[in-house]
C-alpha cells in the first residue's frame, strides 16, 4: 500500500516544466499512432507501437516530480 500511496502522490503533485513538453510529446506520438493504425490500409503494427510509446511516456512524466524528498513531508 506504500508503493501506491507514493504513486498517488506523485501523480497529484506539480510535473517539471521539461516533463511536460515530454509529456506533450508522448501525446502527440500517441494520437499519431491513432491516426496510422485507423485506416484500413494503415500500418496497425507500427501505429500501435506509437500508441503504446506515447502512453508510457506521457504516464512516466507524469510521475516526474523536482523534488522527491517533499514528498515525504506531505
Amino acid at each position: 500500500m506504500k508503493t501506491a500511496r507514493e504513486v498517488k502522490k506523485r501523480w497529484l503533485s506539480p510535473t517539471p516544466k521539461f516533463w511536460k513538453s515530454v509529456q506533450r510529446i508522448g501525446i502527440f506520438v500517441g494520437g499519431l499512432g491513432l491516426v496510422v493504425a485507423a485506416p484500413p490500409v494503415g500500418l496497425a503494427v507500427l501505429g500501435s507501437y506509437m500508441v503504446t510509446a506515447g502512453s508510457v511516456i506521457g504516464i512516466l512524466s507524469q510521475l516526474t516530480v523536482e523534488n522527491s524528498d517533499n514528498l515525504e513531508n506531505q
